[in-house]
């Protein structure tokens, strides 16, 4: 069990705020991220343990780079799916393929 997003998820001062607020109790966020150095910015705090990039938002490629990052960063990925079946399948593909799912 985590708490998800327990902020605005884009704002990542208020995340790590809140993560080292409420720890250990851990912490997924990173939906509405659109750009992967806002994953370096948040996991370089160290304190969320899951993030949760979006297939629709950063694309795959780009999820794989961010499941790079959090691995390096001793973070879980469970990737962000709300949008339709289709992304739900493709997440269930990269969860396949990281060792960090």
């Amino acid at each position: 069990m985590w708490m998800e997003t327990p902020v605005h998820s884009s704002d990542i001062a208020a995340t790590i705020e809140v993560a080292k607020a409420i720890a250990p109790v851990p912490v997924a966020t990173g939906e509405r991220y659109k750009r992967m150095g806002m994953f370096v910015d948040l996991l370089s705090a160290k304190v969320v343990d899951i993030i949760q990039p979006e297939v629709l938002s950063i694309g795959v490629s780009n999820i794989k780079r961010v499941c790079g990052i959090a691995e390096a960063a001793e973070a879980l990925v469970a990737c962000h799916t709300a949008h339709s079946p289709l992304g739900t399948m493709v997440n269930a593909h990269v969860h396949a393929s990281i060792s960090n799912f």
